[in-house]
């Protein structure tokens, strides 16, 4: 079960900056956000599950080049919000910001120390989110 909400959570978002301030419930339904706002939606499918998880960040992931927002990202290395999910007694990273991930893979690679993303902190990394991701968006 959490493969299969993890793999619909990818494949209903698309990696997207332009919507910062949606809540994950509203990225989700746009079909649109990044990787906060997708692992935050995942996580509150998992909630309705049962599935016991919780966010984390690292302030350093390496990611390999990509489309974004229609364009081509270069491989770059920024921070990154994912979830930790207990599966069968074993906690696993569980990223929804690629439908070629599993739970315990995922397209990344973390450089720093991996940190909760408690109640307290989501707000700020949000914020932190928001300003980087408007000087990443390309001009129209």
């Amino acid at each position: 079960m959490a493969a299969y909400a993890q793999n619909l959570t990818a494949r209903k978002f698309d990696y997207s900056r332009r919507n910062p301030w949606d809540t994950p419930e509203r990225a989700f339904e746009r079909g649109q956000g990044y990787c906060q706002q997708q692992a935050l939606a995942l996580q509150i499918i998992y909630d309705h599950l049962g599935t016991d998880c919780r966010p984390v960040y690292a302030a350093r992931c390496r990611f390999e080049a990509r489309m974004i927002d229609g364009q081509m990202a270069r491989e770059r290395i920024t921070g990154h919000t994912w979830l930790k999910v207990k599966i069968d007694g074993k906690e696993v990273d569980v990223c929804p910001g690629s439908v070629t991930n599993l739970p315990g893979v995922a397209n990344f690679t973390v450089l720093s120390e991996v940190k909760p993303l408690s109640p307290l902190m989501q707000p700020i990394i949000h914020i932190i989110s928001v300003v980087a991701n408007t000087l990443r968006v390309p001009a129209k």
